[in-house]
This record gives C-alpha cells, structure tokens and sequence, in this order.
C-alpha cells in the first residue's frame, strides 16, 4: 500500500461536493470519483451536476463545456442548464448550437410561456439577422422547417382573447415574423 487512502462513497449518501472539493487537495481524485459516479448513475441529472459543479470550480474550462454540452443535449428541458451553455457558446462562433439549444428549450410545454425565455430567443435571432454567415441562417432555417408544422398553431395562436395582446405574444409574434421570413 502507498498509505493514501482512496475515496468511495455509496451512491445514496447525501454530502456536499462543493466542501469535498474545497478542503480536500486531491483533485485528481476527487474527478475520478465524480467521473465514475456519473458513469453509474447516467440517468441521474445530479450526479451530472455534480460533475458540471467540479469542472466550473476546478477552472476546468474545456471539460466544462464539454460536459455540459452533453448535459443538455440529454435533458434539453432543463432551462437553468441550457442558459448556462447558451451563455458560454458565442453566437456567431456557436450559432447552429445556439439555436438547436433556444428550440429544443421551446419544445417543451413547460417553456410555452416563458416570457424570459422567448426575450432571449428573440435577442439571439435579431443578433443574427445581421450576420453575413449564410451557414448561421442555413442551419436556423433548417431548425425551423422541422418545427413550423406544429410551432405555427403551439405557440404563435392567441388564446387568451384579451384585447391588448401580452408581452408574451408579442415577443412571440416578433420571433415569427423572424422565422417565417427566412
């Protein structure tokens, strides 16, 4: 034995990472141990956090945004993630990732009304109504055409019946006329 003493928890035992990581001057160690929990828990989104928490902390940069690119192409509904990754990517560097991340978000019932969301969406898309990269609005366009079968009557059709429209459907309304001009 070389006397240092390895790390193993039980996957139900419940402690913070963040002091594990901060007190323990075995990084190495600590990523391995995180590696093989997410590893045995794939479907687990936490033991994928966990991950994602070291990785950030640690400084880790390119691990980082790997990870947590894979993250939210397994769980797209996961709004807090996915700004995350929206928000390290560059628009125009990053567009076709950018824009498949704003539409799978928006696929989901729990994001219909998200008027947070649908503001960034639109900022993204009028950021890019600009750019002279015809492969940005290549691949925008193509996630469009899969979607505007059904996105035309899911998101874009006024419901409420109020006579001033909302905030909401005129963000809406704005990305439409965004997308259906392309």
């Amino acid at each position: 034995m070389n006397g240092k003493k390895s790390i193993s928890f039980s996957q139900h035992q419940f402690f913070n990472l963040n002091i594990i990581f901060l007190t323990w001057r075995r990084r190495n160690e600590v990523e391995k141990l995180l590696l093989s929990y997410k590893k045995k828990n794939d479907e687990n989104p936490f033991a994928w956090k966990h991950l994602l928490q070291y990785y950030e902390y640690s400084g880790a940069d390119q691990e980082y945004l790997r990870t947590l690119q894979a993250y939210c192409k397994k769980w797209p509904i996961d709004k807090t993630m996915c700004l995350k990754l929206i928000s390290h990517m560059s628009s125009s560097q990053h567009a076709a990732l950018v824009a498949n991340t704003y539409f799978s978000l928006l696929d989901y019932s729990c994001h219909k009304d998200d008027v947070e969301l649908w503001e960034k969406f639109h900022e993204f898309l009028a950021g890019i109504c600009y750019e002279e990269d015809s492969k940005v609005w290549e691949e925008v366009s193509n996630q469009w055409k899969w979607r505007e079968s059904w996105w035309v009557s899911y998101h874009f059709t006024d419901r409420t019946g109020a006579e001033q429209p909302s905030e909401l459907f005129v963000t809406k309304t704005d990305v439409h006329s965004i997308l259906k001009d392309m």
